[in-house]
């Protein structure tokens, strides 16, 4: 499947750094499946279950990692997470 993939790429007009560009957003995003998050104890705030995906994520995204950390956790009101 790869294969095909690879060959598909200059037919389509891929350069070499938009085809980068895509395995690199593909990485992220599972990458970001990878994170775990935990609840603070005697509250309802959630925060990052450490922080190695998140740092992968915005190293291959090319983001600042605090701006990345606080656009996924909510900062307020009961614990929930954005899916994307």
């Amino acid at each position: 499947m790869l294969k095909l993939l690879q060959e598909a790429f200059p037919v389509l007009g891929f350069t070499q750094e938009e085809k980068m560009s895509l395995y690199k957003a593909t990485s992220a995003v599972m990458q970001f499946g990878d994170m775990k998050f935990k609840q603070r104890p005697r509250e309802e705030q959630a925060e990052a279950d450490g922080t190695a995906e998140a740092e992968k994520v915005h190293i291959l995204l090319i983001i600042i990692s605090n701006s990345f950390s606080f656009s996924v956790i909510p900062r307020t009101g009961k614990f929930s997470l954005l899916m994307f």
